[in-house]
């Protein structure tokens, strides 16, 4: 396969970059065009291309000032919230952990304790024993104002929560 070229392609591809070719009065550069294929196909391009640069800049406008103004305060005021709440995300995961490390810290020191409680619990199937009494078992030994403050610690920790799950779901 043969390409062709024309002389005057370049002359013609010349004359569509000066942006002058509507207004160019060289006739005979034109007429030679009208009957060269080949530059024929080279201005054909170039208006196609330079079309499709215009209406791309045209596509490409800003929108209005008041907008963009308004799209970078919301963008401001974001990352403002997001870098203010990022030191409490992360405190909040580093208490989550201490207190599921205290829970491990606290069941492993008293393990043999846990343990005997849950095999009281087993001792529920026996047909005469009481719930009452295999619950307070494990306790026959504390002093009274220990398991008073237990109980109101337990009570105030349902409390508590309660009001704060309340909240949490209020606000959503």
């Amino acid at each position: 396969m043969k390409l062709k070229f024309c002389s005057r392609e370049e002359e013609a591809a010349a004359a569509l970059l000066d942006e002058g070719w509507s207004d160019a009065n060289d006739s005979e550069l034109r007429a030679h065009i009208d009957e060269c294929p080949h530059c024929m196909d080279v201005v054909l391009v170039a208006q196609a291309l330079r079309q499709a640069r215009i209406e791309t800049a045209r596509a490409a406008t800003l929108p209005a000032s008041g907008v963009l103004w308004w799209r970078a305060q919301i963008r401001r005021r974001s990352g403002a919230f997001e870098r203010a709440t990022r030191p409490i995300a992360v405190v909040e995961k580093l208490a989550l952990v201490a207190v599921a490390l205290g829970f491990a810290c606290l069941a492993a020191w008293q393990w043999n304790q846990i343990s005997d409680w849950v095999l009281q619990l087993t001792y529920l199937a026996r047909p005469n024993t009481s719930l009452l009494d295999t619950l307070w078992t494990p306790f026959s030994g504390v002093s009274g104002w220990i398991l008073a403050s237990l109980i109101v610690s337990l009570g105030a920790l349902a409390l508590f929560g309660g009001l704060a799950i309340y909240l949490l779901v209020e606000k959503e």
